[in-house]
């Protein structure tokens, strides 16, 4: 049959849906199905009326089953295809050779199928589907039962293939007896169709795997006919060799052991039936004789098809009848193939009397479809691989909804392809907030002058224009997208992300999950952006998945929703934005802090386009994106090929370094790559290059040198590569000591090599040890020379850079453990004292005027790095949106607290959350420390226990006068976050070697010695670690260290691990969406890592209240600390730590299950002796009360009095008194700006009932700001008179020819909107720009221009500042004035780069 016969479609019967699947089947699998005649039929006489009325009926009843089921037969029919092999004595057309068929494969060429091939598919389909539909009746009669019609009805009401016959011998009687032997090889013809659907089942589950498949086909002249007509004609035979002309082999997969699973009732046996007619005399040979007993055959047969009453008989003459009329022949010729026979669990209290029953046809079989099936509009089909759901009857509700009901289904995703992406996405985000058609969207921006959308703001005023004047909308716009991501989206997406938040719905119907498309943003971009594209990436924030997050209408069990949703996730495509999606990785979201408005969502998804509008099947133009399935996205990453010994779950951690943010630089040749050993324990001297080894390695060889890894995670790159990096990054001065980077498949530091090494004569060259290499690449980019590798995975992709350091602040977990250490605990509360007071005194300072606020707010609340990152100043309405942000620009602008209200509450704010942090967080600034990069010592020069130390500039403390480019000669402590046991901090001692003067601001630690010093620190390694360092010697001079005993091993506290390789999985045909769905259930567990470490805290403070002393080295409280350390890489080494194997190991070592919360973690306790208790309790909660007073009492909180800012409009309503046309403007002016303030109160209201959000609001505010015209249209009729609201019309008009000094009508707005509302905010909020350009007019005349880009990096230098303010008092003492220092633009800009750089976390 033809492989592109299409089905005949009935609309009134066969949905759409439906339709589209039998076509989907004949393309993939070449069947050939049809549709002849009308569904209501009651005889059914074709396959095709049988297939069509199964996929009807699931469809109607079941469509997750639906799904499923589907998905079951395409990887049966695939490993049923694989097993045809060539037979030398058959026709060549009808086998193909296996390694033909491998070949035509690998070509991508199709497979003819002979007739009984395609038959063979065709009973493996409808066997198939007749299972799922058992199986759904079954899943439905624990809640009702089912009706039952008359056995011989209901018989003929499912159509069956029919079975050649085979000559059997007769049995005369049936024992009752029960055997427990389940059936091994049994021929399931000789039992007949329907009683065989019922044995693959428990087989698969109880089968070990056997050998792959190998079956010999029949001759071609055998035909299909009936089994045979009664009881006694039935034969079972347990031999493996009944007829020589039958051979059955089988291979299983390994089944859920949960009888009630899901999938374990559904799995297939993928048993194959060769089944033709003996020949004469065949069966006397290969069969038993006719004497043999019944009992004999029902050996074979497990024990649920077995009656439990000895008294029954194993067949009524009603169900041997109903064999024959249940076959129906295939008329025509047809060859006997093997057909893979479907299986279905069946309960151990079901009879065979049962398994008839189950066949009965619901009397609901095919109403009208009124809904779509998204899951099954597009190709593939995806196969259904492993344990999913626990029952249909747990999770089905919340399937159903998911499917049904999907925000992300196709039949939302209406998108124009007249436009570019950028628009189709801007109007979807506008069509989701607002419900509004997005065809109408469309249509209205088709209208519009599209020359003009490359300006955002005409826009975004076009499209929310329209959504504001459609009927019935109540909501306020959503946020805007930043101008630069717009800009940046014109033709490339290059660090454009497009972020989505997926929240639960309150609703107990529709659908389950509200999406939200947030704006566009700039990132910075990772490797899978560059090479793909941006805008095929798209990031969903998703919430727990835990029972307690879970919304109250959730349709199943708490306990198993979480499953459901991720199989909808990982296995199911969305539709969306004109794309398909599918999902790849989940990884923890990050929140800036507590307060966060993103603190519901907690995981990041991210999706890739595999298809979509304007995508190509092949590369035309590089601008074009090409179809590409999710899995060849992810292969292109991490070929599991080359990984197959790889743990899965370590795999999947992997891919975060595909998606975490990098900077790309050179591209490094083959030739200059050089893959290493790691340095160990034992090595002497300095690494040198070992090209030799190199090659060894590529040809696998290894050598077992023995040792511990002193280098894990670092090794070493040139000076001059380095210098090209450095280059590359914007590092012009100077070049880094160290660069977290990655490359291919490694990620770590690499040190710059100070001893000038080549490599076969090129300077520019790269190491890659073993440590750093996380999985293996493509051996096209390594080792085939003759085949051109991939640039971006031979790109060195730069994270952070080694930087200057500046003194640090005392981490809060690092004081107990330097207390318990012997270190004195009063230093930490005078240091804090003397560090809150020298605070309060320059808060005092920058109190007397506005420049010493904008000092203020400058130190308190650095901005560059968030200038940097962002693009530009983010502003909410007419004024920044960050509280510090405001601050700068009033104080730029020439407003005082003293005089206005905004900026005074501005400050009050600001310095209020800066006394409440420093509260919290009760921070020690050390002078004599800071935050270094570890490295490991490659010349080999250092001693167990030393380290070396230098900084590339200065390193000053004013307190103590240290001022120095190097800590040597002395004792210092190193200790890395997070620490929880005693021994996280060591003391070691700081010398200098020449050597290593080249490495600075890294510290650098000795690779002699039996154990790597990082290890010691928590486990630390070298692939991106910090250290601190303190060399304060009234800290490190009492320091004792301590070793403690080797930690125990995770099954010691009942963690188990989940070691499943690559290898393991790959032999499943769909391994990527198992791999996929094992890992997403895997990381979105909930972790008890915070809990744990809580507890931990608890526990320790606890211990010191009671005992006072040595509560962290006690030893339950060393052992829970050693479980943190487990528990940190829980995702990467597969670990499971439950709740109940948390309960059991308290409950076993007789520690409580609750303890109190210290106060130091409490915003409101009474603190106890502990020592973070004195430190925030007291010694910061009264700084924060006195700072607070003392501003109160600087600034009294007078009534606004700007004259300033109403100058404007009262000279405008002077002139107005002889003009008629300026009289009717201003008049209709305070009209308009009253109805913007009742906007005002009503979004207040709005916001604060967390209807809206405040940056939706703010926009609205100044959007209905900027739209009041100077000549409204109610006066349009009449044109203006006056040559100056003439002006201030065309100037409305056309925006462009509007300059700073005719601004007239904008600041006259802004002027009048504070006049009338000087008790609010809102002045500030729609015309803050405005209003700060008239202050700064009127303060300074005329006042600079300055452009956007270098205001970003401007700051105010203070030490002119200080100058300024000691020659003050020196004028007024009459002595000499001071020289002050010019400011060094060029200097606050590179700090400004500078600080953006440190801003990013050296971690993961």
């Amino acid at each position: 049959m033809s492989s592109n016969t299409s089905v005949q479609r009935s609309p009134a019967k066969l949905s759409n849906e439906v339709y589209q699947v039998v076509n989907k089947l004949n393309s993939k699998h070449s069947l050939g199905l049809t549709y002849d005649a009308a569904l209501d039929g009651i005889q059914q006489t074709s396959d095709d009326r049988a297939v069509l009325r199964l996929l009807q009926f699931l469809y109607k009843n079941d469509r997750r089953l639906m799904k499923k089921t589907l998905q079951e037969f395409n990887r049966e029919a695939v490993e049923l295809r694989s097993g045809w092999v060539f037979k030398p004595r058959a026709d060549r057309d009808l086998l193909p050779h296996r390694r033909q068929s491998l070949q035509s494969r690998e070509n991508g060429q199709k497979q003819e199928l002979t007739g009984s091939q395609v038959q063979a598919l065709r009973s493996l389909l409808l066997s198939v589907l007749q299972g799922a539909k058992s199986e759904y009746f079954r899943s439905n009669s624990r809640s009702q039962s089912l009706p039952v019609r008359p056995l011989s009805q209901d018989v003929q009401a499912t159509p069956t293939i029919s079975f050649p016959q085979v000559a059997s011998p007769t049995v005369s009687s049936i024992p009752g007896s029960s055997l427990d032997e389940d059936l091994r090889d049994f021929d399931l013809k000789a039992v007949g169709y329907t009683y065989a659907k019922g044995l693959h089942a428990l087989q698969a589950s109880q089968r070990k795997p056997k050998a792959p498949l190998d079956i010999e086909m029949a001759d071609a002249e055998d035909s299909f006919s009936t089994p045979p007509q009664s009881p006694s004609e039935i034969h079972v035979d347990r031999g493996r060799n009944a007829m020589n002309t039958a051979h059955v082999t089988a291979t299983r997969k390994r089944e859920s052991p949960e009888a009630n699973s899901y999938e374990g009732s559904r799995k297939r046996s993928m048993q194959h039936v060769d089944v033709q007619s003996p020949s004469p005399g065949s069966h006397h040979k290969n069969v038993p004789q006719h004497s043999e007993s019944f009992e004999t055959c029902m050996t074979s047969l497990p024990s649920t098809l077995r009656t439990t009453n000895a008294n029954n008989s194993f067949m009524t003459n009603a169900t041997s009848a109903s064999f024959r009329e249940r076959e129906q022949p295939y008329h025509g010729k047809a060859d006997p193939t093997p057909a893979r026979l479907d299986s279905i669990a069946i309960k151990r209290e079901t009879d065979l009397h049962q398994i008839i029953l189950d066949k009965v046809e619901h009397p609901k079989l095919f109403d009208e479809q009124p809904q779509s099936f998204a899951e099954l509009e597009g190709e593939p089909i995806y196969p259904q691989l492993g344990p999913r759901w626990n029952g249909p009857s747990k999770t089905s509700g919340l399937e159903n909804r998911l499917c049904d009901h999907s925000p992300l289904s196709s039949k939302l995703n209406r998108v124009s392809s007249e436009f570019p992406f950028r628009v189709i996405y801007e109007v979807t985000r506008l069509s989701l907030h607002y419900t509004i058609p997005a065809e109408e969207i469309y249509r209205h921006l088709a209208a519009c002058d599209q020359t003009r959308f490359n300006d955002y703001e005409y826009f975004w005023s076009k499209l929310f224009g329209y959504a504001a004047q459609y009927p019935g909308i109540t909501a306020v716009a959503p946020e805007k997208s930043q101008a630069t991501a717009w800009q940046q989206a014109e033709d490339k997406y290059d660090r454009v992300s497009l972020r989505a938040d997926l929240q639960y719905t309150s609703s107990a119907r529709g659908s389950f999950f509200d999406l939200r498309l947030l704006p566009l943003a700039l990132e910075s971009s990772y490797r899978l952006a560059r090479q793909f594209g941006a805008d095929r990436f798209l990031v969903f924030n998703f919430p727990s998945l835990e029972a307690k997050d879970l919304p109250k209408a959730t349709p199943c069990s708490t306990e198993f929703a979480g499953e459901a949703i991720i199989g909808w996730l990982v296995e199911d495509t969305h539709y969306l934005l004109g794309r398909e999606w599918r999902a790849f990785y989940v990884k923890p979201k990050a929140h800036k802090s507590k307060s966060s408005k993103e603190s519901w969502s907690q995981w990041r998804i991210y999706l890739f386009a595999v298809k979509g509008d304007g995508f190509v099947q092949s590369w035309v133009f590089n601008n074009i994106h090409r179809e590409i399935s999710v899995e060849e996205m992810v292969k292109w990453f991490v070929p599991w090929e080359e990984n197959l010994d790889a743990p899965a779950l370590k795999l999947f951690s992997r891919l975060q370094l595909a998606v975490s943010p990098t900077i790309p630089t050179i591209v490094f040749l083959r030739s200059q790559i050089i893959y290493c050993d790691d340095t160990l324990s034992g090595n002497k001297g300095q690494r040198r290059l070992n090209p030799k080894r190199h090659d060894d390695k590529l040809a696998g060889l290894k050598v077992n040198c023995g040792g511990n890894v002193m280098s894990d995670g670092c090794s070493r790159i040139s000076q001059q590569a380095a210098k090209r990096v450095a280059e590359m990054i914007g590092i012009l001065d100077h070049i880094p000591s160290a660069f977290q980077a990655r490359i291919g498949g490694a990620k770590g530091v690499w040190v710059v090599d100070t001893s000038g090494e080549t490599l076969n004569g090129d300077d520019t060259w790269i190491e890659i040890a073993d440590s750093q290499l996380k999985f293996e690449g493509p051996k096209n980019d390594w080792i085939h020379h003759d085949v051109k590798p991939d640039k971006r995975r031979l790109t060195f992709e730069v994270r952070v850079t080694s930087s200057s350091l500046k003194p640090a602040f005392l981490n809060s977990q690092l004081i107990p453990i330097l207390i318990d250490r012997r270190v004195n605990r009063n230093i930490f509360s005078d240091r804090l004292a003397d560090d809150l007071k020298e605070k309060s005194e320059r808060l005092k300072i920058a109190m007397k005027d506005r420049l010493g606020l904008r000092v203020l707010s400058q130190e308190i609340n650095p901005v560059s790095s968030s200038r940097i990152e962002e693009g530009s100043i983010p502003m909410a309405g007419g004024i920044q949106s960050v509280t510090a942000e405001q601050i700068n620009a009033l104080t730029e602008s020439g407003f005082d607290p003293e005089d206005n209200k905004f900026l005074r509450e501005a400050c009050r704010k600001d310095i209020g959350d800066h006394c409440k942090r420093v509260e919290e967080r009760a921070r020690i600034e050390i002078g004599q420390s800071t935050y270094a990069l570890m490295v490991p010592d490659f010349m080999g020069v250092l001693e167990e226990d030393e380290i070396h130390f230098g900084f590339s500039s200065k390193f000053t403390d004013t307190k103590s006068r240290f001022s120095d480019t190097m800590v040597n000669d002395c004792d210092v402590l190193i200790a890395r976050l997070p620490a929880a046991l005693p021994s996280d901090i060591h003391r070691v001692k700081a010398v200098f070697h020449r050597e290593l003067a080249k490495l600075k601001d890294v510290i650098v630690f000795p690779t002699k010695g039996k154990f790597s010093l990082a290890e010691k620190l928590s486990g630390g390694d070298f692939d991106g670690d910090i250290s601190w360092v303190c060399w304060d010697s009234e800290i490190v001079n009492d320091f004792e260290n301590v070793d403690l005993k080797t930690a125990p091993p995770p099954e010691f506290y009942g963690i188990t691990k989940d070691s499943t390789k690559i290898r393991d999985m790959a032999v499943d045909n769909d391994f990527f969406t198992a791999w996929l769905r094992k890992a997403f259930l895997f990381n979105m567990r909930g972790s008890l890592m915070g809990m744990c470490t809580t507890y931990h805290e608890s526990y320790c403070y606890e211990l010191f209240k009671h005992h006072k002393s040595g509560s962290m080295g006690a030893p339950l409280a060393v052992e829970i600390g050693q479980l943190l350390g487990h528990l940190v890489d829980t995702a990467k080494n597969g670990y499971t730590f439950t709740q109940q194997q948390w309960d059991n190991y308290r409950t076993r070592k007789r520690l409580l299950r609750f303890i109190p919360t210290p106060a130091f973690k409490q915003d409101r306790a009474n603190p106890s002796d502990h020592i973070l208790d004195q430190l925030k309790h007291v010694v910061a909660k009264m700084f924060r009360q006195s700072t607070l007073q003392d501003f109160e009492k600087r600034f009294k909180d007078t009534p606004e009095r700007d004259t300033d800012l109403v100058q404007v409009i009262k000279s405008e309503e002077k002139a107005a008194q002889g003009d008629e046309d300026l009289h009717t403007v201003l008049s209709t002016l305070k009209e308009r700006l009253e109805a913007l303030r009742e906007n005002w109160e009503i979004g207040n209201r709005d916001v604060r009932l967390n209807k809206m959000s405040w940056q939706a609001f703010a926009d609205q505010l100044r959007s209905k700001f900027l739209e009041i015209q100077p000549w409204p249209e109610t006066l349009a009729p009449k044109y203006p008179q006056s040559s100056l609201v003439r002006r201030w019309v065309d100037d409305f008009n056309d925006p462009s020819r509007v300059t700073l000094m005719s601004r007239s009508w904008a600041w006259i707005k802004a002027s009048a909107l504070y006049k009338y509302n000087r008790n609010n905010n809102l002045p500030y909020h729609a015309a803050g720009l405005e209003l700060m350009e008239i202050k700064a007019t009127a303060t300074s005349g005329n006042p600079p221009s300055v452009t956007r880009d270098v205001h970003h990096f401007m700051k105010i230098n203070t030490k002119m500042l200080e100058s300024s303010h000691k020659r003050e008092a020196e004028r007024t003492l009459g002595t000499r004035e001071v020289d002050i220092p010019e400011l060094d633009a060029e200097e606050y800009m590179s700090q400004g780069y500078t600080e953006a750089f440190e801003a990013l976390s050296w971690a993961e």
